[in-house]
């Protein structure tokens, strides 16, 4: 489904949200000034929700256009300001497209099938510019040999044109999506941990991925039994820098290994040794892997590079799934859907503000407003605190920043986004020096790590062997938790 937005604004921010009723989907406008134009989001059947921040009169005309042919090449597409261009009529002989643009700022075109599901990135520049992208040949003299494959026989395309003011082109224009095009042809089902591990370590390895995850996490602070039992633990207290950094590796060594793999084995019991020593409800330890389904994805739909296919969203699940069911958990939602409307009713009757979950915030808040750099110090609280949502904000005991701050700081984040899709496609994770997955060792672990040294040391009594993968939320009716 094609499902354009024509926008017309006079206000001094205008962010406009696309929203389930239970959850979002994706940004659709974050501009400063007037605007007037039109952009498009392949959408699955269902309702769903504007969220919508203005200073000024605003108004949107929703359309769902059901093209049955597009217009034949050669044409020609013009316009200024956000636009989308088309439909076409591809004819199997390849095409070739000319761009030209006067202005100073960006330029984006990227090409939709008839359903409006992207199929490749033809502009990213800023500046004016004049060049062209050929179905074979030099795309500003970089080659490329993917192009044809954008326009498939008798495929009906369109062109969306967001947010331009100025015009390029675009080396690699398939190469950046080679990976999200072997995905879409695997089964998420059967082919869950090959999916998840590509979009995770591969596609958004490194700071998109941890934020994801770690923004997942921070969400149990919500949560008062959560809260109280992970303040009691300590070591979030005591040291988080060395929680943090054990809790994504545990989780990045699962997602790089697997199920099968030895090494994921010995994660899954590290994992179910960490919890067994604690009581823990059923819901609670739902709701933990709930976080996790829901709410990288929900990062990676605002300020990924591209958007998550419905193959992703199912892997996802099917990955965590597996995750549950060798810790124990029990009542599993049936699918990736139900399992986040799960999640958004539980937060909704279960999260709220404790002494332990401010507590708790303020000392990851400490090493999350760290991570800026130094010339970005003195803002540093108020961005961290920008990167968290009204609820969670909330039950951690955190007011809301000014808006110049959060309007600032997501515009700087869709910026960046647009510029990843210039860098070509990974081929695997990151592998840097003084870091694996991107998670920095230095001053922790500098002759690298087990996966026995992730974690909190055993209690005395331990004796040192792993527990079975599927101890873990069954042996009790009720735990507490520790993530």
């Amino acid at each position: 489904m094609l499902f354009g937005t024509h926008l017309a604004i006079a206000a001094l921010t205008f962010i406009v949200d696309l929203l389930t009723s239970h959850g979002e989907v994706g940004n659709l406008v974050n501009e400063i000034g007037t605007i007037n134009g039109s952009t498009g989001q392949c959408l699955d059947l269902g309702r769903y929700l504007f969220n919508i921040e203005a200073d000024g009169p605003w108004s949107i005309r929703i359309e769902q256009p059901r093209p049955a042919s597009g217009r034949g090449l050669p044409t020609t597409a013009g316009g200024r300001g956000h636009s989308i261009a088309g439909p076409y009529q591809g004819t199997g002989a390849g095409a070739r497209f000319e761009l030209r643009h006067r202005g100073q700022a960006n330029f984006i075109v990227d090409l939709l099938d008839v359903d409006g599901q992207e199929l490749g990135n033809l502009s990213n520049e800023i500046g004016s510019f004049q060049g062209r992208a050929e179905a074979s040949g030099q795309v500003g003299g970089c080659g490329t040999t993917g192009l044809s494959r954008l326009l498939p026989d008798d495929r009906i395309m369109s062109v969306i044109l967001p947010l331009t003011h100025s015009a390029g082109h675009r080396c690699r224009i398939m190469n950046r999506y080679v990976n999200l095009h072997r995905i879409q042809r695997l089964d998420p089902e059967r082919d869950y941990h090959e999916i998840y591990r590509t979009m995770i370590l591969v596609d958004f390895g490194g700071w998109d991925a941890l934020m994801g995850l770690q923004f997942a996490f921070y969400r149990t602070y919500g949560v008062p039994a959560i809260a109280e039992l992970l303040e009691q633990a300590g070591d979030l207290i005591g040291r988080p820098r060395k929680r943090a950094i054990d809790t994504a590796l545990l989780m990045l060594e699962l997602v790089d290994h697997g199920f099968a793999d030895p090494r994921g084995q010995q994660v899954v019991r590290r994992l179910n040794r960490i919890h067994r020593r604690y009581d823990i409800a059923n819901s609670d330890y739902l709701y933990v892997l709930g976080a996790l389904v829901v709410v990288p994805l929900r990062w990676l739909e605002r300020y990924g590079w591209r958007a998550i296919s419905w193959q992703e969203r199912a892997a996802t699940y099917w990955f965590y799934r597996e995750l549950g069911r060798q810790m124990g958990i029990q009542k599993i939602p049936p699918n990736y859907q139900a399992f986040e409307q799960w999640f958004d009713a539980f937060e909704r009757t279960q999260v709220r503000a404790t002494p332990a979950s401010r507590r708790l915030m303020q000392a990851s808040r400490e090493l999350l407003v760290g991570r800026f750099p130094r010339p970005l110090a003195p803002l540093a609280g108020a961005l961290a605190d920008a990167l968290l949502d009204d609820r969670l904000r909330e039950a951690v005991g955190i007011g809301t920043p000014p808006w110049p701050i959060r309007a600032g700081l997501h515009r700087t984040l869709r910026i960046r986004a647009r510029l990843l899709r210039l860098r070509p496609a990974r081929q695997g994770p990151i592998e840097v020096d003084g870091r694996k997955y991107g998670v920095p060792l230095q001053g922790l672990y500098p002759h690298g790590y087990t996966v026995a040294d992730l974690g909190p040391p055993d209690p005395p009594d331990s004796t040192g062997i792993g527990t079975p993968s599927n101890s873990g939320a069954q042996d009790h009716r009720r735990r507490s938790l520790r993530t």
